[in-house]
């Protein structure tokens, strides 16, 4: 069994603390029964998100890892590193936010085994959950912390061997998020956020060209079969760029 990695377990930390934290934020909404209590920027309402992000995924994506059962062959290649669009979207507080998000990018990958071809393209996505907590509630400028859960996949352009066919190949699984950042409120309703994202995704079935998923505990590392791939780790950080509006 492949243990958890120690930033996995770090990140969980995070999201555990924040689903601690008071509504603090909360508290300066009651300005009509504290009048002493200092002005927040930041509507309260739903919000939509359309964001910028870079991506990279490392881990056991390595260019030298492949997986197979008998009947078919998956390839796990180094993915370079790209960029995308995403949109986010949820309920906002003056003091934070719960919201889901959505991202997709193109990358070009290369491999050293199985004679993969460079310059081949995949692709990268994610559906994800964040809760965010701002700090400095009183400021046009706030810092920020997030955390959440998500559901990642990776395709891999000709990635699945069998005898006679070469098709794609794609690998899915859950994760866990975290990041910090600075979020600028221009007016109460309008918000511009910059930030860091660790996106980790433990990778559990692939898919190629037969027609069912496959999990990962069913798969092989070498083709005498004698090493169990159990699940798959990938992880990377992201620097993410948004604007967004609260209705």
């Amino acid at each position: 069994m492949i243990q958890l990695r120690p930033r996995m377990l770090l990140v969980a930390a995070v999201l555990s603390a924040l689903l601690a934290v008071p509504a603090a934020a909360q508290v300066s909404d009651l300005g009509s029964t504290a009048a002493s209590a200092p002005a927040t920027y930041g509507a309260r309402g739903f919000y939509i998100e359309p964001f910028f992000s870079t991506c990279s995924i490392g881990g056991d994506f390595n260019g030298q890892t492949h997986l197979g059962d008998g009947s078919e062959l998956f390839l796990m290649p180094k993915i370079n590193s790209s960029s995308g669009l995403g949109i986010g979207a949820g309920y906002k507080t003056p003091g934070g936010s719960f919201g889901v998000y959505y991202f997709g990018s193109s990358h070009s990958m290369t491999a050293t085994v199985l004679n993969y071809p460079s310059g081949y393209n995949g692709s990268y996505s994610a559906f994800g959950l964040l809760f965010t907590q701002q700090f400095g509630l009183n400021n046009r400028f706030q810092p920020y912390v997030t955390a959440g859960i998500n559901m990642a996949r990776v395709t891999v352009t000709g990635g699945a061997f069998t005898q006679t066919q070469i098709g794609d190949a794609t690998f899915s699984g859950f994760g866990i998020d975290a990041g910090a950042g600075l979020l600028f409120y221009a007016t109460p309703q309008i918000f511009v956020r910059a930030g860091l994202l660790y996106r980790e995704t433990v990778f559990g079935w692939v898919k190629g060209l037969l027609d069912e998923a496959k999990p990962m505990s069913t798969l092989y590392l070498d083709f005498a079969q004698t090493q169990v791939a159990t699940i798959r780790l990938a992880g990377g950080l992201a620097f993410m760029l948004s604007a967004g509006y609260t209705f």
